[in-house]
């Protein structure tokens, strides 16, 4: 796939089922035309000898699981030479008054923190879209989550979600 697509960066896991991730970025680092991608090395294990292998095999960083979405961002960033740009939605007219927002019980919103912690962006649009077919009143709350995992604004989710919490 790299040297159909030539991606402009690689997140690739150690643990793979036909290769696994070390002989991949060997593979990749003797390429002619795919050796200078950046590529981000992921695993579930944290051992330190992962993460030393990795970069030995010409991994450019080491990215622990569960992905925490601000990590892989800022290296991407770093590694794509990026400045991340932000859209502000448009606010709407006064054309109506704001519904007001009902938050689901604390169980829920637990379990949409503990996703919105791990980065789980598309997790939790899933779950307030279920939520708000469930029952309508959720209707204002799962906008307003849906419009911070649509901006990658993942701190800013914490931030409501604990604050629904409390």
């Amino acid at each position: 796939m790299a040297q159909t697509l030539f991606p402009d960066l690689i997140v690739t896991d150690l643990v793979m089922p036909v290769m696994d991730g070390f002989e991949f970025v060997r593979c990749l680092r003797h390429d002619a035309h795919l050796k200078n991608i950046p590529v981000i090395a992921s695993s579930a294990s944290t051992f330190d000898q992962d993460k030393k292998q990795s970069l030995a095999v010409g991994c450019n960083e080491f990215l622990p699981k569960p992905i925490d979405a601000d990590d892989l961002f800022h290296k991407i960033q770093q590694l794509l030479n990026l400045e991340w740009q932000y859209t502000r939605p448009v606010a709407p007219g006064p054309l109506a008054p704001a519904a007001p927002s009902v938050a689901p019980d604390p169980p829920t919103l637990s379990k949409l923190l503990q996703l919105a912690r791990r980065g789980r962006l598309a997790a939790i649009e899933e779950q307030v879209t279920a939520l708000e077919q469930e029952n309508p009143t959720y209707q204002a709350f799962a906008a307003q989550v849906c419009r911070f995992t649509q901006n990658f604004e993942v701190e800013k989710l914490q931030t409501f979600l604990q604050e629904a919490l409390t």
